[in-house]
């Protein structure tokens, strides 16, 4: 085998993580607590550290491979440097590093979106290379958009029953929209750049579908942002065209679309609007107060930690520290925040100056690359209007909720296009590709021994970091639905397989075994299930486990003191504890009302 076959065989593993990345917000495993979320960035952890190892070698033998330090790329790191800072000073270091299944935010796992960022860079170099990538997603966001919309007809059609709003198989109608705003882009960048007849059929049904499913999710934050995404284009297109006609035609397209939304907006009380799907996009009435509530409290939390924040995913402390009592009016959800529901709030609050700067720091480099790239003629028109208006568009929806799977996987292939093509290093042929290889054709030989023992080390911290807590959660949720079958036997014994499992993720272990538990209590049952002591010890030792990484979490002192509330009814020894919970509990959320009644 010679250097260009192992090059190739190389560069094909690392494709595969790049493309395979993509295919993350299709991922649903439905045997693991949170299903939408968890499976999905487990797929994506094992995906990439596979991958990786083949990277680190081909970076190593062929020197082209190697991500060039541009303003972008060099800002984008500059923030995870942040991130890193705001989790060695966070108040819960292990719930920063590894954040917990619900979201899947802490650092550990955003670090392989830089990580497939960095491979996506190194190898997808020119135009036409990234042409196939976005057609590749494309057609990966139509399957998409067709799940999502054939909830409408089923809505049984996924794990949880779908109501008049569609997410698909990112769940929540806010993701799926987030998701679309991206995809509605790069059909615009695939069809400007000079399409072909066949095409531009292709691409339009694309984008039906992509808008059907934009439409079904009912989402007002991503029609926010899209909108402001579209008059962003606009207005820069408009600028940038030399043909007075081309000029007219798309400032003309985007006023009759914000004079038709307009009309619908004027005449939304009646009940014409009021019952139809446009309904929802024209009534803003909601209840704004409790995400009011959450911005001041990060605001507070700022003020506190200004420098680093109180930790990445660490919100949920800071929420219940500075809880507001308020939050009760508007029902018992509401006072459980772990999130500003807004990116600039929670960036604030959990990562502090240094993290809020950087991440301001990554749009202003974007923005820079862009115009510079442009004045110097290394990106065309079509191009330059769109890199500037998508990241505004995701900006602005992000205003009102947080950051999400699907919509890191776009905006790190986003930041990849532009990082990419502002470099001033963009062929945008194949043979001008070949005669930039040609030119440098690496003179070092493969280390296979040092590949054998990065890619066993790398399937070492999968299994460790991956595996075991995908096979945790897998136990703790099949434990669940025995428990709710009624099996109650089978339900300890997976519960016990589950605790056996030295996993990071123990917070829904604690929760979900707590309330089963409990419940064989209230229902009368305990007598007739001979092991409940057991199970009693076992929840004990779980959430015991739990607090030995995670002290200042109120919720989980909450949920155990009610545990040993309820069973001190027949283990007398577990009041004084359930009082010494809930006075834990009351440190780390002193103005709930809850935890006081």
């Amino acid at each position: 085998m010679n250097q260009s076959q192992e090059r190739r065989i190389f560069r094909a593993i690392v494709l595969i993580g790049v493309y395979g990345g993509l295919l993350m917000p299709l991922v649903f495993i439905p045997v693991v607590i949170f299903p939408f979320v968890f499976s999905k960035l487990i797929f994506f952890q094992v995906l990439i550290g596979l991958t990786f190892p083949a990277y680190l070698i081909l970076a190593w033998i062929d020197s082209t491979t190697r991500p060039r330090w541009t303003l972008l790329y060099s800002a984008i790191f500059a923030y995870f440097v942040a991130l890193a800072l705001s989790v060695t000073f966070a108040v819960d270091p292990a719930r920063a590093w590894w954040g917990n299944q619900e979201r899947m935010n802490g650092l550990f796992t955003v670090l392989h979106f830089f990580v497939w960022l960095t491979m996506a860079i190194s190898v997808v170099k020119t135009w036409e290379q990234w042409k196939k990538l976005l057609w590749y997603q494309l057609v990966l966001s139509g399957m998409m958009s067709i799940v999502a919309l054939l909830q409408r007809p089923f809505p049984n059609l996924l794990l949880f029953p779908a109501s008049g709003r569609v997410g698909g198989l990112l769940d929540n109608p806010i993701y799926m929209g987030a998701y679309q705003i991206f995809n509605l882009f790069f059909i615009a960048l695939l069809w400007l750049r000079g399409s072909d007849r066949t095409s531009r059929i292709w691409l339009t049904l694309f984008a039906l579908l992509d808008i059907a499913a934009f439409i079904g999710a009912f989402s007002r934050g991503p029609l926010l942002g899209l909108g402001v995404g579209i008059l962003v284009f606009a207005a820069l297109y408009g600028l940038l065209v030399p043909s007075r006609k081309s000029r007219m035609i798309v400032l003309s397209a985007t006023a009759i679309l914000f004079i038709s939304y307009g009309a619908l907006f004027a005449f939304r009380n009646t009940d014409v609007i009021k019952n139809s799907p446009f309904g929802r996009f024209t009534n803003f009435q909601t209840t704004t107060r409790t995400r009011l509530i959450a911005w001041e409290i990060a605001w507070k939390g700022f003020l506190e930690r200004p420098l680093t924040g109180w930790g990445y995913d660490n919100f949920h402390i800071l929420f219940n520290v500075q809880y507001n009592p308020e939050s009760l009016h508007f029902g018992y959800y509401e006072t459980w925040f772990d999130r500003a529901h807004n990116t600039v709030m929670d960036a604030l609050a959990m990562t502090g100056i240094f993290g809020t700067v950087t991440f301001f720091g990554i749009f202003g480099a974007l923005f820079y690359s862009v115009h510079r790239a442009y004045r110097k003629k290394w990106i065309d028109r079509p191009m330059t209007c769109i890199f500037v208006a998508l990241p505004i568009a995701y900006f602005i929806q992000n205003l009102l909720v947080f950051d999400q799977p699907a919509g890191f996987s776009m905006s790190f292939l986003l930041y990849a296009l532009i990082a990419r093509a502002t470099s001033g290093e963009f062929p945008w042929t194949e043979h001008a590709q070949a005669t930039v290889k040609s030119d440098t054709i690496p003179s070092k030989q493969v280390p296979w021994i040092a590949f054998v023992i990065l890619q066993a080390l790398a399937i070492f911290l999968v299994w460790r970091t991956s595996l075991i807590p995908f096979q945790a959660s897998r136990n703790t949720i099949t434990s669940n639905n025995y428990f709710s079958s009624g099996l109650i036997p089978q339900a300890l014994e997976f519960a016990k397989k589950a605790a056996s499992l030295p996993t990071m993720y123990l917070d829904e272990q604690t929760f979900l075994q707590s309330r089963n538990s409990t419940t064989l209590v209230d229902n009368g049952m305990v007598q007739k299930f001979p092991a409940w002591r057991e199970w009693h010890d076992l929840v004990r030792s779980v959430t015991e486990r739990y607090f030995q990484d995670h002290p200042k979490n109120a919720h989980s002192h909450f949920i155990y003191a009610r545990f040993l509330e309820t069973y001190g009814r027949i283990i007398p020894e577990d009041i004084p504890l359930a009082e010494k919970e809930y006075l834990k509990a009351i440190e780390w959320s002193p103005k709930r009302q809850q935890l006081h009644y």
